[in-house]
């Protein structure tokens, strides 16, 4: 008989042992810090679960953690970021406390995969490209193509990882000024020479490729693009997830903006 009590005693204090073992776990998994990715010091990407959700603004919270900052060429470990709030900078320096020339940042992230970057290029397009602006514009009534010069910008990239390099275009007509046109943008892909595909042409939101890297670590690259500012881009501005699907860009996210 005290025999049996004994036993019931110590799987008694087991269970209750394990029950504790496991809230703690639970706790300590609820109170995880976050992963945060900042894209070009423009947009502040906060990771939950499988998705990435976007920050409306930089918190104090975000400043306290050693991130990995790369410009493409140089990946620095262990960086520290500031962020002057009155006059909107940010401020990096390396595990030695060096600065690190803001201009040159692409990505700065905190407790995710190692996030590779594409190799890529941009380009101002110029009068040899006006071919395939009329190709692609071809429907929307344009009477001078040139006026989409100034402001057609190219990635070149191989996003598909093919060998071949891709070409996304992103074009407007739109100014700063009121000037009474009809104002069209447009998010087009060229390979070879040859439009491949058409993703969007609008009626005024202009496109700007921010960044092309491989978000989750699955060998395929993302591309992540500013939709609707014409100049100047905030932590409030609606930015875009493409993914890669069957050899072209689908959206994966769009304009989501989690607030404060």
């Amino acid at each position: 008989m005290e025999d049996n009590k004994k036993k019931i005693l110590i799987f008694s204090v087991l269970l209750a042992f394990i029950v504790i073992i496991i809230v703690i776990v639970n706790i300590l998994i609820g109170h995880k810090a976050s992963s945060y990715l900042i894209v070009d010091g423009k947009l502040i990407l906060e990771k939950k679960g499988h998705n990435w959700q976007q920050q409306s603004a930089v918190t104090k919270e975000m400043l306290n953690y050693d991130y990995i900052v790369d410009s493409g060429n140089i990946k620095y470990e262990k960086a520290k970021l500031n962020y002057d709030f009155n006059n909107k900078k940010w401020y990096y320096m390396d595990g030695d406390y060096k600065s690190i020339d803001a201009d040159k940042v692409r990505i700065a992230y905190y407790n995710s995969y190692h996030i590779k970057l594409a190799s890529l290029t941009n380009e101002y397009a110029n009068a040899d490209d006006l071919s395939l602006l009329e190709e692609v514009l071809s429907d929307y009534n344009i009477e001078d193509y040139t006026q989409f010069i100034s402001n057609t910008r190219k990635t070149i990239v191989d996003y598909d990882q093919d060998g071949t390099d891709e070409i996304i275009y992103t074009t407007h007509n739109i100014s700063l000024s009121d000037d009474g046109q009809k104002h069209v943008s447009a998010l087009f892909v060229v390979k070879n020479n040859q439009v491949i595909q058409v993703i969007d042409i609008n009626n005024g939101q202009p496109y700007w490729i921010m960044e092309i890297l491989d978000l989750n670590n699955d060998g395929k690259y993302e591309v992540i693009v500013n939709k609707g500012d014409i100049d100047l881009k905030t932590f409030q501005s609606c930015y875009q997830i493409y993914e890669l699907n069957d050899s072209k860009l689908t959206l994966k996210q769009d304009c989501i903006l989690k607030t404060k």
